[in-house]
Formats: structure tokens, sequence, C-alpha cells
């Protein structure tokens, strides 16, 4: 303190002393003396500056906005200023405001590491792949940052899809940081994504025995129980990871959700309230929240939820289907969004789910339609599977079809679909549009489980026949609606069909009916 106690009202001393205390990270020290400093040299845009870092920090976002206005008014042309006030938009979750700052600092010639790396965490938090991979690669030169910009590059190639780009960053990682968590932990989630329990649980325990403490790794092994429809199992990974950090918002999320596959749903709607009470703009959770409190019976509190992200997200599909489900509306069909939305989310869980916990029968039920009216004309050379989700369809028909194609509308299903080697061809489409662009006829069209995400089923009729060969069979399911005559959007968000609107339009586009039969299907 030497240099402090023969210097106690020289600001440049001061100002040394704090950013070394801030190096130190003695912050509430480094605050005092840069306080200091800058109170003794007020224009001092330097000065103002480590201590507008500082204030970011500490989270004291409009302490430091008034010190960024302070340098404007001092010194508009004082570019690190548009660095800070970059970062104090990024820090508020202000990320368009954030790249225009950013971009306008580096314009004006603050283009150090810093400035750059900030750019790239921005493209990050924004879902710009391409663009965020550009900038982590312009700043590998920079040693200070050298393993954070590494760790977020391998995480941009991940959430991208570039799977393969991950694997060799993340090891080239470990090759230089062997007990690096973070990159043990990435590896976890891109063997999970890939399907590899395995090596996934090898990484998660890697990573949890390098950190212990992770709130986040703890989550992750819990994220990897629930892919593979263990929920009992997952929700101790969640519980340990709340413990280590009760305000982990991903670990209350997933709570939540195998609570809720569970059948616990007042204990998920504990979860999910909490949550919101953290941040009471997750989408996910009010979505989640609304779902709930349907189950329970409670349609004016779940009509509620899905108004609060409306209010937020105007065209959020599965909101406005849910609340067209629960205001007795039934337009012709669900937006596209909501179905692949819903079958994103339940990919890795999808078959336990189905097969174990409602002993789902669908596929076997209409494969065993197939056997009976095809009869004799079996094995058939073609057959087209229209939302064909991860591909049970395909299994079930076994060698009663040699070729088999399909088309499902969620990314991730037709990712699990692809790993069964039964497809030929698989296609990310609506069945509509599906049916429109096949140049190809087919000894069959099968649709389990799908029409109930479609009310008005013209189009889907008239588009299977015409990709039917002469002959062709048309084997589906449909959720039965007693009381009409033609479809009605049910508050599940699934459409039931009245049995004399299908034989309308069986006749309608040539169809006759060669059998039928009522079943519960799960």
């Amino acid at each position: 303190m030497a240099i402090l106690d023969s210097n106690a009202h020289d600001p440049e001393c001061l100002h040394i002393l704090g950013v070394l205390r801030l190096r130190q990270q003695r912050l509430e020290e480094a605050l005092r003396l840069l306080e200091q400093a800058v109170a003794l040299d007020v224009g001092n845009s330097l000065f103002i500056g480590n201590l507008v870092s500082l204030l970011i920090t500490l989270e004291r976002y409009q302490e430091a906005q008034g010190f960024c206005d302070r340098i404007l008014a001092a010194d508009a042309a004082y570019s690190p200023v548009y660095h800070h006030l970059a970062t104090l938009a990024f820090c508020q979750g202000d990320m368009e405001r954030a790249e225009v700052l950013a971009l306008e600092a580096i314009g004006k010639g603050s283009s150090g590491p810093q400035t750059r790396f900030l750019l790239a965490q921005i493209f990050h938090q924004q879902g710009k792949w391409q663009q965020a991979a550009e900038a982590y690669q312009h700043c590998l030169s920079d040693a200070d940052n050298g393993l954070q910009i590494k760790l977020n590059l391998a995480d941009v190639y991940a959430r991208s899809g570039n799977l393969g780009a991950a694997f060799e960053c993340y090891h080239v990682i470990l090759a230089d940081f062997p007990e690096c968590a973070d990159a043990c932990y990435g590896l976890a989630v891109v063997h999970q994504k890939q399907g590899d329990f395995d090596q996934a649980i090898d990484y998660y325990r890697q990573a949890q025995r390098f950190k212990p403490d992770s709130a986040d790794i703890s989550n992750g092994i819990g994220s990897l129980y629930q892919s593979r429809g263990e929920l009992q199992k997952a929700l101790g990974f969640f519980y340990l990871a709340l413990k280590k950090d009760t305000r982990h918002q991903a670990a209350l999320f997933n709570q939540a959700l195998s609570l809720r596959g569970l059948g616990h749903l007042v204990d998920a709607v504990s979860s999910l309230t909490t949550l919101l009470d953290i941040n009471p703009l997750h989408i996910q959770a009010l979505l989640c929240l609304g779902l709930c409190q349907q189950e329970l019976g409670d349609v004016p509190a779940a009509r509620g939820h899905y108004a609060r992200v409306l209010a937020s997200e105007p065209d959020n599909a599965f909101a406005l289907h849910m609340s067209d489900a629960l205001d007795g509306l039934s337009p012709e069909r669900a937006p596209s969004q909501f179905v692949s939305t819903l079958f994103d989310g339940y990919a890795d869980s999808y078959e336990r789910h189905l097969l174990g916990t409602l002993e789902f029968q669908t596929p076997a039920l209409i494969a065993q339609l197939l056997r009976d009216a095809a009869g004799h004309r079996l094995p058939f050379a073609e057959a087209l599977d229209l939302g064909c989700g991860t591909g049970l369809m395909a299994q079930a028909l076994g060698p009663m079809v040699a070729v088999i194609d399909g088309v499902d509308l969620s990314p991730r299903m037709l990712e699990q679909a692809a790993r069964k080697v039964r497809y030929r061809q698989l296609n990310c489409l609506d069945i509509e549009t599906c049916c429109t662009r096949q140049d190809l006829l087919y000894d069959c069209c099968l649709a389990s489980d799908v029409l109930i995400y479609t009310g008005d089923l013209t189009k889907v009729f008239a588009g299977v026949n015409a990709v039917l060969k002469p002959g062709g069979l048309f084997v589906f399911s449909t959720e039965s609606d007693r009381n009409g005559d033609q479809y009605r959007l049910c508050e599940s968000g699934r459409y039931a069909h009245a049995n004399a609107y299908i034989q309308r339009l069986s006749q309608m586009h040539g169809f006759s009916l060669e059998a039928s039969s009522e079943v519960s299907l799960r």
C-alpha cells in the first residue's frame, strides 16, 4: 500500500492500484479505488472506462450507463465507449443493439481482441452460427482468451449441427488441457446428440470429476437419462443440479418435464412457477405450464399462460394453436411450426414414452390392416410413410414392403428415423406438400397417428390418390368424433374426425373402404 500512502490524492496511482485489485478479483476494493480516481479526474475517459467495465461485472448496469453517457458528453469520438455500451446491451439481453454498437466500435477504430470477441459472442447468442464461427476463428490468435474462444467455437459447431467439427475442436482442447471440464461436457453433449449413450455418460462423468460443483453437468446427466425415458433417475440429477444452483433455469425446466412425464402435475407446476419467478418470459416454461394446467382441468389458467406467451410472441404457433383449441375454434390444420416444435422437443424420448408408458399400438394395427387388405399382393415394392416420426411404422411393416420413403415435419424425429436404416429417403415436409412433389408412385401410403394434426383432409386424400399406383392402398388412423359430421379441434390440440366425413372424402377421391376398425390406440 506504499504507493497509495504516498500518493493518496494522485488519480493515476489510484487508477493503477484499482486495476491491480481488479485483476486480483478484489472487486469491492477495485471499485472504491476507481471511483476515487474518477472523482479526482472527472474527464479521464480511460479511468471511467475501467470503472464502467467493473460496474458491468458487478451488474450495476444503470450506473455503468450513466458513466458511458458522461464519456460521450465529453468526447463522442472516444471509440472504447462503444465497446462498453455494446457490452451493456449484451449483458441486458438486447442482442440487436449490442451488435450495432459492437460494429460501431470496430468502425470507429476499437477493433481490439476484446471487441472482436464480444461480437463473436453476440452472434453466438443470436444463433447466427456462420458469423459466430468466422468471428471466433478470427479471434483465435488472442492468447488471453484462447481456451474460451475454442470452447465457444466448438459450442457453435455443436449447436449448428456440425458435430464432426465440434468433436474435433473439443479433442484439440483436451490435447492441450486434459482436465478441461467444459471440453468433456461439450463432448458429452455431442455424443448425446449422436445417440451414443455410453460415450455421453462417460464424458459427463469425466466433466463431473474435474468440476464436481457444476450444476450444468448434473443437469446434463439428467437430460441424458430423460432422453432415454428414465425419468425417475433423471429427476435425481435435476435435484442435484438445483442443490448446487437453486436458480438454474434449465434444471428447473427439465425437472418440470420429468415430473409431468411421471404424472406429478402439481409438482411440475411448482417447478415451472419457480422458474417463471426467475425468468417471467421463459416461453417454453409458459407453454409447458399451460399444458399442465389443462391436464389438471384448469382451462382458464391454461388460457392465461398461452395469452402471456402471445403478448410476448404474437406469432407463436404453439400458443396460437392451443388457444384455438381451448376457444372451441377449428382451423383447417395445425400450424407446421406447432407440429415441428412439439415433436422436436419429444424426439429423444418419443419411442420409450409411447411404447413403454402409453403402450402405443397404432403402427402394429395399421400393419395388420395392410396385411389383411393386401393379402397375396404382398410384399409391396414401395411404400410412403406419411408423418414417419422416428420410424416405428417402418419397423412394424417388416418384410411386407421392400422400399420405404418417409416424410415428417420434425428434423429431430427424422434424425431418429435415419438411424434405423430402413428408409430409402427421408424428407422434412408436411404431408400435403410431400404428395405434390412426388415423382414416384407407391403401392401403399401409411399415416400412423399423423392425421390428428390436420382438420380438413381434402388435400391429403387428393395428394395420396395422386401418388398411389392403380389399386394402391391408403391405411391410416384418426381420432373419432362421434358427435359431429366433419372434424373438430379438441382441447388436446389434436383433431377428431367423424366417420361420415372420412367416408365422404374416400368416395370423393376414388377410394373404396376395404376395412375399418375402432380401437383404443393408447
